[in-house]
């Protein structure tokens, strides 16, 4: 069987919604305007990221940054520091937030 030929394809959002259910209140409100303490708490837990972002026709570029938990620094409830180390290559994940200002 060609695995690019699917069997069951969802077709619509209530279909979705049949197969999977639907989101709870906690994945609802998940998107948060200021870093709390608990998300503080995970990022200085965390020993893993991965940036992204997208050009103005919609291409992406996703870029993983690793080190020892606590690598990333919380500056204030709006700002992240990630250092930039040796090897990232990061060239095109900067050169595009350059022109859009988007990183996520």
């Amino acid at each position: 069987m060609n695995p690019m030929i699917f069997q069951d394809t969802v077709r619509s959002k209530q279909e979705i919604h049949v197969l999977c259910g639907y989101p709870s209140e906690v994945v609802n409100h998940k998107a948060v305007q200021r870093i709390d303490q608990p998300i503080r708490d995970f990022i200085s837990k965390s020993s893993l990221l991965f940036m992204a972002t997208s050009d103005a026709a919609g291409n992406c570029d996703v870029s993983p940054r690793g080190d020892e938990a606590g690598f990333v620094l919380v500056l204030d409830d709006q700002h992240l520091v990630i250092p930039e180390r040796p090897g990232t290559n990061g060239l095109t994940l900067w050169t595009i937030f350059w022109k859009t200002r988007r990183l996520g």
